[in-house]
């Protein structure tokens, strides 16, 4: 592990040697505490290798990001055009959406209404058009 600091110590950039070293910066976990973790190597065995809490945090956490892309990829706004904006603002109306109907799931289960009775992403994206 290597790690940089600024010079108000707001940010700090790290980085972990896994298969390929991984570089991460945060400005909301320092240099924290290190543990261990099972690591595969490829000599076909498990290695316990330490890693820094921001790597560690961001595993715990990533579940978030991933299903996010995944639902962004599903029904992609398609823009034919030169202009980055234009692309850009597609992007952020698709970032919306899915977070609104995120937000409208999980209201929908804690008000007790029934699975079959929610909109699903498709119908929810028409709904808002």
């Amino acid at each position: 592990m290597q790690e940089v600091i600024s010079n108000d110590s707001a940010v700090i950039l790290k980085k972990w040697f896994d298969n390929n070293s991984v570089i991460m910066g945060s400005n909301f976990k320092g240099i924290g505490d290190t543990d261990t973790c099972k690591h595969w190597d490829k000599k076909k065995k498990y290695l316990y290798v330490p890693r820094p809490e921001v790597v560690r945090h961001y595993s715990t956490c990533m579940g978030g990001v991933d299903k996010f892309d995944f639902l962004i990829s599903i029904y992609l706004t398609f823009i034919c055009s030169i202009k980055w904006t234009q692309y850009l603002f597609a992007h952020i109306l698709d970032m919306a959406i899915i977070n609104s109907w995120l937000d409208y799931v999980c209201e929908a289960k804690c008000l007790g209404l029934p699975t079959k009775k929610t909109l699903d992403l498709m119908h929810f994206r028409q709904h808002v058009a």
